[in-house]
């Protein structure tokens, strides 16, 4: 378990006692304002790693080994953060991070921002959505299109706004040239084979048979 201490500036981590129902504190992490954790498998190397939006400046994500250990710390700039959720939103298997942000007293404040993870552990901001300031924040297919769509309320005019997702229209182009050819497929062979995040073509985080059918499938359906 893991508690945010804003007073302090610290993460509490937090191990089970054998299921009984009691937890022991086993260490702690610096970070910024810890307003909301989120624990997920944010690079898909197997291990849950920690991300931490700083209601104060910064988004933390603390990457963890194999012993439960913070191996490497990512630090994001941002402003007035009171939620984070990842999920792909870039079709890529990568989770990406989005935030909800507020200004407490005005909504002329800080707009939620997302960012993109275009390799394992490195991301880049793609969008800051037009919402002023929404201290509330999802993430669901809204409209069923294949597509992850986000959703942001504001609790000063009581709006909720949908941004629509844009489905990846031929996930098998993997070279982004708008063709499907023999490059495309030495191209999954080659993720597929590095067990690259794209090579798990059914975003399950393993890398095996099934993955391969899928790419077959989305090759064999063409390009629109």
């Amino acid at each position: 378990m893991a508690i945010g201490d804003i007073s302090e500036d610290l993460i509490q981590l937090y191990e089970n006692n054998n299921n009984d129902g009691t937890f022991t504190m086993v260490d702690t992490i610096a970070s910024q304002s810890p307003y909301w954790l989120i624990a997920t498998d944010v690079d898909l190397d197997g291990n849950l790693d920690l991300v931490s939006a700083g209601l104060d400046q910064y988004l933390n994500i603390y990457f963890f080994d194999d012993a439960g250990q913070v191996e490497q710390w990512v630090e994001l700039d941002g402003v007035s953060m009171v939620e984070v959720i990842a999920e792909d939103f870039t079709g890529d298997s990568l989770p990406d991070l989005a935030v909800a942000t507020t200004n407490f007293m005005t909504p002329f404040g800080p707009e939620p921002v997302v960012w993109e993870q275009t390799s394992p552990r490195v991301f880049e901001i793609v969008a800051v959505l037009p919402t002023g300031a929404a201290p509330g924040i999802a993430a669901t297919d809204a409209n069923g299109d294949g597509a992850m769509d986000i959703l942001t309320v504001s609790d000063f005019d009581r709006s909720l706004m949908i941004h629509w997702g844009s489905p990846v229209l031929c996930p098998a182009d993997l070279t982004g040239n708008g063709t499907l050819n023999f490059f495309d497929i030495s191209a999954f062979l080659e993720l597929f084979a590095a067990n690259d995040p794209v090579g798990d073509f059914n975003g399950d985080g393993t890398w095996n048979f099934f993955d391969i059918s899928a790419f077959l499938t989305a090759f064999a359906a063409g390009c629109p």
